[in-house]
């Protein structure tokens, strides 16, 4: 077994594939570092066996409930958060494997969290290897991803700041950890078990659709048209024609004069499903890049939202007696895509949950391609980088608008931009509560919300480093048993 460890805070892992010949591979062990005081995450070495065929594709698919207790912090949204009181709908983690003709297998598993730490997949991965025996699942063919709600819990991270900053308290809970991968692991077990029942042979068919303009908007439209191809990119994202580029009513109001309107054009509005069938669908995978996040920052409960109202609901829509697919979300490249939320409440996520359920079911409704012979192909790629201290570095263009010729180099040094003291676009920042508020000079930038001045950006943050402070050693002793 190869162990490791580096200074605390930072998340160090080893995985090393030895090929042993007639054995398959052998995954070294991974140590993660969680929090400052060296509390760690220790994944032990396990063997993964070479795949058999059985001639055929298999697949199926399972959900299992990885709602914690109350009482934790929900993630995502930092100390504008909020203590979880109860739930709305229950946190999922919904799984679908897949197994080519030659035992090349895949795990696709959609969790409602908003993020999925190294040490979550890895633990699992090895939590699936010591139950399966009967298939071949390598580390590389698990594939753990997150909704990106902002009413789940945090405190189960792998890296220290994610944890000390991610949640509205601080902290590290080694038993909701454990839950979770418990619970992710039922979930990819349950598939397994379905694909491996006899039944019909599988059929995979892959719909695609549009969204409409009034679902998804770029919450950062001015920083789009720094890229030297916005506007080509534009025309290629959603044709050469311009839609009503105005805001609705609770809409941000700025930078829908831009042009180009990138507000609406800068957005990548398809819809990928793909359908899995065994004489009835027994999954929908829905892919599509943009953040759900629609109710309030602080709302005080666990919740799905956007993306658990639409599963849920095209799970009942396709349901047949008592049986229902298990249908899951697949978030894409989001960066700056949003829904075009306005009150941040629960009209709001019905109204837009009801748009994207009518997509994904124009989606299935329309023209279908089947896949002739599924295979899983896992592939990596090394992209190396250079900083601003060779001369050599960078990329030169030339901006075809002004003529002008520059070049593009990383910093020496990883930089905060704007968006780290301000967050997303219309929410509010932490150091503008209470004491923060009379000692920061509030402005507007880029027609988000209001910032702190960078000469107040240190009291804000030793402000809000006390305040945390406090609640360190209560919120440690506190954490429920999920």
């Amino acid at each position: 077994m190869v162990m490791a460890r580096w200074k605390r805070g930072i998340v160090f892992a080893v995985m090393a594939a030895l090929p042993l010949p007639g054995c398959g591979s052998l995954v070294s062990g991974v140590v993660r570092n969680a929090l400052r005081d060296q509390q760690s995450v220790t994944i032990p070495a396990f063997r993964v066996t070479p795949g058999v065929g059985t001639g055929s594709f298999l697949a199926g698919a399972a959900t299992s409930d990885i709602t914690p207790a109350p009482g934790f912090p929900t993630g995502g949204m930092g100390p504008a958060g909020n203590l979880a009181r109860g739930y709305w709908n229950r946190l999922q983690a919904r799984a679908v494997f897949l197994q080519d003709a030659e035992g090349s297998s895949l795990v696709l598993v959609s969790c409602d969290l908003f993020a999925i730490p190294g040490a979550l997949r890895d633990r699992v991965a090895y939590e699936v290897a010591a139950r399966r025996k009967d298939v071949a699942i390598p580390a590389d063919a698990i594939v753990l991803t997150a909704t990106h709600t902002h009413q789940g819990p945090g405190s189960y991270l792998s890296a220290a700041g994610y944890n000390e900053q991610g949640g509205f308290y601080p902290g590290f809970s080694r038993e909701l950890f454990d839950f979770l991968v418990g619970r992710i692991t039922d979930a990819i077990d349950g598939a397994i078990d379905q694909a491996l029942a006899p039944g019909p042979p599988v059929r995979i068919s892959v719909h695609g659709a549009r969204m409409d303009h009034s679902l998804v908007r770029n919450r950062s439209p001015w920083s789009f048209l720094a890229n030297v191809d916005a506007f080509p990119m534009m025309d290629r994202l959603g044709g050469k024609h311009s839609p009503a580029c105005r805001a609705q009513t609770e809409e941000p109001q700025s930078f829908w004069d831009l042009e180009g309107c990138p507000r609406l054009r800068a957005v990548d509005r398809s819809v990928t499903v793909l359908d899995v069938e065994r004489g009835e669908t027994v999954a929908v995978l829905i892919f599509a890049a943009f953040h759900p996040t629609v109710l309030a920052a602080d709302t005080p409960f666990y919740s799905a939202d956007l993306s658990g109202y639409v599963t849920e609901r095209v799970s009942r829509d396709l349901s047949r007696g008592n049986r229902a697919p298990v249908v899951a979300f697949f978030n894409g490249a989001e960066g700056d895509l949003t829904v075009r939320r306005r009150l941040r409440d629960f009209r709001d996520l019905f109204l837009l949950g009801e748009r994207l359920r009518g997509d994904v079911h124009r989606a299935l409704a329309g023209p279908a391609r089947p896949v002739v012979e599924p295979s899983r192909d896992a592939s990596h790629a090394r992209i190396a980088v250079r900083s601003s201290r060779n001369a050599a570095a960078g990329l030169e263009f030339q901006d075809c608008r002004s003529g002008k010729r520059a070049v593009l180099r990383l910093a020496e040094l990883p930089q905060y931009g704007v968006a780290t003291l301000g967050g997303a676009e219309g929410i509010t920042p932490s150091c503008t509560s209470s004491a923060g508020t009379r000692a920061c000079a509030i402005v507007r930038f880029a027609g988000r919300a209001p910032r702190c001045r960078l000469w107040t950006l240190r009291f804000c943050a030793s402000s809000s480093s006390r305040r945390r402070w406090r609640h360190r050693r209560a919120s440690r002793a506190t954490f429920p048993s999920p």
